[in-house]
């Protein structure tokens, strides 16, 4: 019924949180369309013939009687979020996280550059106090904020605009 659209080189394609449900919704037997239902009649009274045949009256169309279609949707997590304070951290995700298959959504990393190993190429952590978690995000942060590159440096994808 409903799918995420963009890509990873699509400007202004953002990650949401999503959950696939799966489901039977009445359809129109005539004419095959999925069918409105008054849900406040059906949460309140469980009649869902009725709650059907209310929601058809009420978007005006002829009522045909109903049957069921397998339905498939993705559907955006908009509420039922988690407080601030439990949100994911970056690392969850990043820096070797394992929460998304990042290369799989077509977010792979370069692993060369210049030849050399990615970061490497051009850093070096000569303080020896960063953590590799620390380090990665002090040079990613400024790769992004400060220098502007385009994530194509590192990534097999360019920076949304």
């Amino acid at each position: 019924m409903a799918g995420p659209l963009g890509s990873v080189t699509e400007p202004g394609s953002k990650i949401y949180a999503v959950k696939r449900h799966y489901g039977y919704q009445p359809k129109d037997p005539v004419t095959e369309k999925l069918l409105p239902l008054k849900m406040g009649i059906y949460f309140s009274t469980g009649n869902l013939p009725l709650a059907i045949e209310e929601g058809v009256k009420a978007v005006g169309w002829a009522y045909n009687g109903y049957t069921f279609q397998a339905t498939e949707r993705i559907m955006g997590l908009f509420h039922e979020v988690s407080p601030s304070d439990d949100a994911l951290q970056c690392a969850q995700c990043h820096a070797g996280g394992t929460r998304m298959d990042f290369a799989a959504l077509g977010y792979t990393p370069k692993s060369t550059y210049n030849d050399k190993p990615l970061c490497a190429s051009c850093h070096r952590d000569k303080t020896n106090y960063w953590t590799g978690t620390e380090r990665f995000y002090k040079i990613h942060e400024k790769h992004v904020a400060d220098k502007k590159y385009d994530c194509s440096v590192c990534h097999t994808f360019s920076k949304a605009s």
